[in-house]
């Protein structure tokens, strides 16, 4: 669609009208349509019904994610996403659209097709997520590269510059300080002694690019935050241990499996569910009674507990019951504490509490 609304504007839509293009299309085809027909001669209905119907028309008349159908989500996700880049990336777009009108060229005319394209196709959908416009990162990067070459080239833009490398100096700030909160949590203890490393490497590209605002070296700035960038993907090779807990339940699952003969439905919060579904391969339930929210996202065909008298049925169904649950859920489950259950603890990793709940019936 980009690349049709630029020939469009180029008046050169003939240019599609060749034999390229139309073995292109053959091997489009030839990739696509034989995974589509596995699925529908494998699945049927659901699968049709799924994929085409809930996947890509339902979402667009109803929001998956209610939270996040409003119209500044997709404009802030853009400039937010680009971190560290996000001051830059604002400034840049903007002298990028009030330079289009005077010097248009090919290139120029083909990014803002980009991100015209991009933006129009889900910001009218319902269902946001900031996944959704991943194609449109690309094309922010090359305009935020293209401005900052620019100003490098053109030492006449002295305020401008100074703008820019104040914009780097607070992006790199942030990280450290952003790190500071994070350990100031209980959850994130462990983190400390690496997180401290971290903190003193980057208090030291901090004032080092203080150094650089004072001597007006913008490009020793820009290498300055890409060096911090880095700095923090080589870090998160050696901390991805600590994080894991919070952002996966693969520990989890590997501790329910690995000490448990796990049978029947595993209760899970809402956060964990995909995750303990896709590392067992057993069935799972939702549990999710003090939201509002009357449904697990889209329509599932999982059993969803929305009220206490939903998952007091369900836990009488099996005798025990494992369970991998946020604290709110941990504080709903116990609230049905009595003599017809039984609640043990038996793990805490990260966020998510391991519990066993066994029905016992009235005595």
């Amino acid at each position: 669609l980009t690349i049709i609304l630029f020939l469009l504007v180029k008046n050169d839509l003939k240019f599609l009208l060749c034999r390229y293009s139309l073995w292109g299309f053959i091997v489009f085809l030839g990739i696509s349509l034989p995974w589509h027909m596995v699925m529908i001669q494998k699945y049927g209905h659901d699968f049709t019904h799924e994929f085409f119907y809930n996947d890509h028309f339902r979402r667009i008349i109803e929001a998956e994610h209610r939270r996040y159908d409003t119209w500044y989500f997709y404009p802030f996700t853009m400039i937010a996403y680009m971190f560290p880049w996000s001051v830059v990336t604002l400034i840049a777009l903007a002298y990028f659209f009030r330079n289009l009108k005077h010097d248009f060229k090919a290139i120029y005319a083909f990014l803002a097709c980009w991100i015209f394209v991009v933006f129009c196709i889900f910001q009218p959908a319902h269902s946001k997520l900031s996944s959704y416009i991943l194609p449109l990162f690309p094309a922010l990067g090359i305009i935020a590269g293209d401005f900052i070459y620019d100003l490098i080239l053109l030492p006449r833009q002295n305020r401008i510059r100074f703008l820019i490398s104040l914009a780097i100096f607070f992006s790199i700030l942030l990280i450290p300080i952003g790190l500071v909160i994070a350990l100031n949590k209980p959850a994130y203890l462990e983190y400390k002694m690496p997180a401290s490393i971290l903190i003193t490497i980057y208090a030291g590209l901090v004032l080092l690019s203080l150094v650089f605002i004072i001597s007006r070296s913008l490009l020793k700035n820009v290498y300055l935050l890409v060096i911090s960038i880095f700095i923090l993907l080589w870090s998160a090779l050696f901390m991805h241990a600590y994080a894991e807990p919070y952002i996966s339940s693969k520990v989890s699952c590997d501790y329910l499996l690995k000490n448990y003969n796990v049978e029947g439905y595993i209760l899970c919060s809402k956060p964990f569910v995909r995750g303990v579904r896709y590392y067992t391969d057993k069935p799972v339930a939702v549990v999710n009674i003090s939201s509002s929210e009357d449904n697990f996202f889209s329509p599932h065909p999982i059993p969803y507990l929305h009220s206490k008298e939903e998952l007091k049925e369900f836990l009488k169904k099996q005798p025990i019951t494992y369970c991998v649950l946020k604290k709110s859920s941990v504080d709903e489950i116990k609230s049905l504490a009595g003599k017809e259950f039984n609640f043990i603890l038996l793990k805490t990793v990260g966020n998510q509490h391991i519990f066993v709940v066994s029905f016992i019936g009235k005595l």
